[in-house]
């Protein structure tokens, strides 16, 4: 067995790339599953982690990694040349030549997944390389790089029987397995050039040996290409015999020097054909690292994650893989900075929440996530008695007082850069009057780059507030059921067409039972409360959300839905137009959904008892409002479901109706769709640079992550109920232009910047003038 463990030096010199032509493959004997389990619990009582930075070692790995590609892509280019040059290549070489694009993908996975930080993090042994190193190395060795994902498991689960992995040496076994079988593999492509190698020169000397009555064989080129020249001298058949007696005076030659020629050939026949097994192995194995989901091996084998498995509030394995690896993360960052180990931390997580349940308290505090990445952080820290670094703690303080800060910030440095202004005017005797007068100018640039540079400090400073969120891999369930609306005019057939056509593409993008989608319309202002087109237009409407409900009869419920409002005398517009115009819509209809039949709603198109079911089942319990011009990507109506519906950001309200804690509205990050950003030479110009509009940039991560809030900016997500008992009586009538802003103010609006939807760009300066005409006088 080659022997890694405690002593190990020689593996430092192979990694600094000492022996190079000499390296055998990393293969001895083959264990059997159960025995690979036995060998794993013997590693655990000699892999001891070492206090060894391991610096040396970063420094080998990283430029044995750079040798390992060059050593690579040079056998690969020598074979290619041989191909061309008409050779007869081995099985492995062709193994080789077939699927170098998947070594070149190993290569590149490497490059990425070890940075040098993460390197520095891993826990060393006593030579100064990786504990996890240590052991995919044996795990390649013992399996003669065959491996499949049920035996990587058990080695690594044997293995923490006695000596438990931390969360990162977990995570970096895959990289670990990947870089030592291209190490192996370069091992094997040693061999092949210099079998190649060997093969060339040989035929070389047999043709000047031909016709020669000289021996001119060298003493190393015989010991070295015996079998190759004994192959060659078989192969070769000429009328003379002369073959058959070289032949016999090779084998003379290799007796003399205690070699037995049958012998010889039959060990390089023996190698060749398990360096066959091995290079197929390898290359199998890089497949199936390739394929494996590696985000389910690790909470398969991590204890860490075992532990917060049994979140006593049994929300931990709902919530979707990036989220439960955050909370992971956190808990990798308390370990290394209370030095104690990272399955410790989860312990006390666990302790902590099952006290919360004893006690009785809100499920939120049940949850191991709210004393990971909510308000009971500093109760963890406390019971584990870590004392967090001081950039850690300057952040804590910022956000407890983040409206102070802020402002003193900018505050702080308008005054600076303006003081440098006046200061450098009055060293140049300009005079008082000119010092006061160019202050005051230079208070708004100053002000400027105050706040261009505080935001640059808090997203410096400033964790990223990802907010957690639910996983709803089997759908969404009926006790979270939405609806998909989109206000907009119903002004003529073609505009009321193309919008039920986009509201099918919603559908198609996020077909989930529990969704269902609708148009809420209005007529255009008007003179009359009727017009002579009125009822044209809504027989048109109600025929074609009835034939796109009859294409999808299949559903068992129709999924679409049409409700339009009359027009009502606003006198203080002078005319004819639906109740409060877009806020109106959405606030009529959510009180439509919960049975309330005194809206100013006149026709109501789909089936309707989806939307107000009987006791039995679930009544739509979030709305997702978009605009006409949005495009809602697939997978996003279920994770904005996901995101609101956990505990954690779902919103709490007071007996006032004002929000405690949580979210009402989520705010979804807007992006510009690609096809109308290519519409015309304006919009190629501008809709590749939003600047500061925050209706196409929705709002900068700065608020999110300082305040832990964004802007609601007319698309996203509410809870029904929620937003109803908070916005009850607060607008007065006829008052308010533009909804979102104000309603986000009052409803806690959060931006979820890791979910997107891609709005439209005016394709001309006019209908660009227009929308700001539009939103300024709205804002």
């Amino acid at each position: 067995m080659l022997e890694i463990t405690e002593t190990a030096p020689e593996m430092v010199s192979e990694l600094a790339g000492e022996r190079f032509l000499g390296e055998s493959a990393l293969r001895d004997e083959t264990f059997s599953v159960e025995h690979l389990e036995e060998h794993a619990r013997g590693l655990s009582q000699t892999l001891h982690v070492s206090k060894i930075k391991g610096n040396k070692s970063n420094r080998l790995f990283q430029k044995r990694i750079q040798e390992n590609g060059e050593v690579l892509r040079a056998v690969h280019a020598e074979l290619t040349r041989s191909i061309i040059a008409g050779e007869d290549l081995t099985t492995d070489a062709e193994w080789m030549l077939d699927n170098f694009t998947i070594v070149e993908e190993q290569l590149r996975q490497i490059r990425e997944d070890l940075p040098r930080g993460f390197y520095r993090e891993l826990p060393k042994i006593r030579d100064g390389l990786p504990r996890v190193y240590s052991l995919a190395l044996e795990l390649i060795i013992h399996t003669d790089s065959d491996l499949d994902q049920e035996t990587i498991a058990r080695f690594l689960l044997a293995f923490q029987e006695e000596a438990v992995l931390t969360i990162g040496e977990v995570w970096a076994f895959p990289v670990m397995l990947r870089f030592a079988l291209v190490e192996n593999l370069r091992r094997l492509a040693m061999q092949m050039r210099s079998d190649r190698a060997c093969r060339v020169h040989t035929h070389t000397l047999l043709q000047k040996w031909r016709g020669s009555n000289e021996w001119i064989w060298d003493e190393q080129t015989l010991e070295a290409c015996a079998p190759v020249a004994l192959e060659l001298l078989e192969q070769a058949h000429d009328e003379t015999g002369e073959s058959a007696v070289r032949h016999k005076e090779f084998e003379k030659r290799l007796i003399a020097l205690g070699i037995d020629p049958a012998n010889c050939v039959r060990q390089a026949n023996q190698r060749q054909a398990i360096n066959q097994v091995t290079i197929g192995n390898v290359i199998t194995s890089m497949r199936l690292l390739s394929a494996l989901d590696w985000m389910e091996f690790f909470e398969r084998v991590n204890f860490s994650e075992q532990v917060l498995r049994k979140d006593p509030a049994a929300i931990y394995t709902r919530m979707d893989p990036l989220t439960r690896n955050r909370y992971r993360n956190v808990i990798e960052k308390l370990a290394k900075w209370g030095r104690i180990p990272d399955l410790e931390v989860s312990r006390e997580v666990l302790i902590l929440s099952r006290v919360a349940k004893q006690r009785d308290r809100p499920v939120i505090e049940q949850h191991v996530g709210y004393y990971l990445v909510d308000e009971g952080l500093a109760a963890l820290e406390f019971a584990l008695k870590i004392k967090p670094p001081l950039v850690w703690r300057l952040s804590k303080l910022i956000l407890r007082q983040p409206t102070l800060c802020y402002l003193s910030g900018i505050l702080l440095f308008t005054s600076l850069i303006v003081a440098g202004v006046v200061t450098a005017i009055l060293a140049a005797e300009l005079g008082t009057t000119a010092a006061i007068t160019m202050s005051l100018l230079a208070i708004l640039p100053a002000s400027e780059v105050a706040v261009t540079f505080c935001n640059y400090l808090v997203t410096r400073f400033i964790a990223p507030r990802m907010l957690p969120k639910l996983e709803y891999r089997d759908g969404i369930p009926a006790t979270h059921a939405a609806i998909v609306v989109v206000p907009c005019m119903l002004s003529s057939r073609e505009d009321f067409a193309a919008q039920l056509g986009r509201l099918e593409s919603h559908y198609l993008a996020n077909p989930e039972r529990a969704l269902r989608f609708a148009l809420l319309t209005d007529f255009p202002d008007a003179a009359t409360e009727t017009l002579p087109t009125d009822e044209q237009l809504i027989q048109f409407a109600r025929e074609q959300v009835q034939r796109l409900n009859h294409r999808y009869a299949h559903e068992t419920e129709p999924p679409f839905f049409w409700f339009h409002r009359r027009r009502q005398w606003n006198p203080a517009e002078g005319s004819w137009l639906g109740w409060e115009r877009k806020r109106g819509k959405l606030m009529e209809f959510n009180k439509l959904l919960r049975g309330d039949n005194s809206t100013s709603y006149i026709v109501e198109e789909g089936h309707l008892p989806a939307l107000l079911p009987a006791d039995e089942s679930f009544p739509i319990r979030y709305v997702i409002t978009l605009d006409a011009d949005t495009q809602l990507p697939p997978a996003t109506a279920r994770r904005l479901i996901g995101t609101l519906s956990h505990p954690l950001n779902a919103a709490q309200l007071d007996e006032r109706g004002c929000v405690l804690r949580g979210y009402v509205l989520l705010q979804p990050r807007i992006g510009i769709d690609l096809a109308a950003a290519k519409r015309s030479p304006y919009a190629r110009l501008f809709a590749t640079s939003p600047g500061i509009d925050p209706y196409v940039t929705a709002a900068s991560d700065v608020y999110q992550d300082l305040f832990g809030e964004g802007s609601f900016t007319g698309k996203g997500i509410y809870e029904i109920d929620a937003l109803e008992e908070t916005l009850r009586e607060v607008f007065p009538e006829n008052q308010i232009l533009s909804h979102d802003l104000i309603e986000g103010c009052y409803a806690r609006t959060a931006l979820v910047s890791d979910i997107e939807v891609y709005d439209g760009y005016p394709a001309n300066y006019g209908a660009e003038s227009k929308r700001q005409h539009r939103w300024t006088r709205g804002d």
